[in-house]
């Protein structure tokens, strides 16, 4: 929900690897273009904004790349929208980690992470671009992790092969329990204050119907 609020409202030319649910990513997409609620839009309607952006007078430099990317895959993306850009897209949202292709690997593995978040930090550095990883935790309220449930949040020692060692910034993202606002949280950045145990938390307020995200 905020990777998408994000590459729907910057200004800034955006690549969103829509690896996981793409249909779905499409259309909450369409949700937001056309101010309509998610459950309102029809397959009608994500084929004419996926293919006839440009119509829309909206973000017309909000490339959508779908299916299951390499890092040399994504690299070539890059190179090709550098032509048509003349600069490499400001803003590069992978979603998610999980669905990278790392050759013989599984993100079962660790071999998975340790083949693919220093490849992708060194192409982020080479490119000059901001790269935002999507990555999921459980949801699960059981052992414990009560942030599946809303009622607790997570800490940096939920992240799992998160690629917290190779990022600057990682943010927390998880709904509140009653439903009505997520909490986002700041686990580290290195360009500003962050709490590790997941005690700084910014609420935001949403619109499930539609997808929308609101600063509380």
């Amino acid at each position: 929900m905020l990777a998408l609020n994000w590459a729907w409202r910057t200004a800034d030319a955006t690549l969103y690897l829509a690896q996981d649910s793409p249909r779905s990513v499409l259309r909450r997409l369409t949700a937001l273009a056309l101010n309509k609620r998610v459950a309102d839009i029809s397959e009608t309607d994500v084929e004419y904004w996926s293919k006839r952006i440009k119509d829309l007078d909206k973000r017309q430099e909000l490339i959508i790349a779908t299916g299951a990317h390499s890092v040399e895959q994504l690299m070539a993306k890059i190179d090709a929208l550098t032509e048509w850009l003349m600069e490499p897209p400001p803003l590069i949202i992978i979603d998610n980690l999980f669905d990278m292709k790392s050759e013989g690997n599984s993100y079962m593995s660790t071999e998975f992470y340790a083949d693919l978040l220093p490849a992708l930090k060194q192409m982020a550095i080479e490119k000059d671009v901001g790269l935002v990883i999507m990555h999921h935790v459980t949801r699960s309220g059981d052992n414990g992790k009560k942030h599946g449930l809303g009622t607790e949040p997570l800490r940096m020692t939920d992240l799992l092969f998160a690629g917290e060692r190779e990022a600057r910034h990682v943010w927390a993202v998880y709904r509140g329990h009653d439903n009505r606002h997520l909490n986002f949280q700041i686990l580290k950045q290195q360009d500003g204050r962050a709490e590790s145990d997941g005690s700084l938390r910014i609420g935001l307020d949403w619109q499930p119907e539609s997808g929308v995200l609101y600063s509380r």
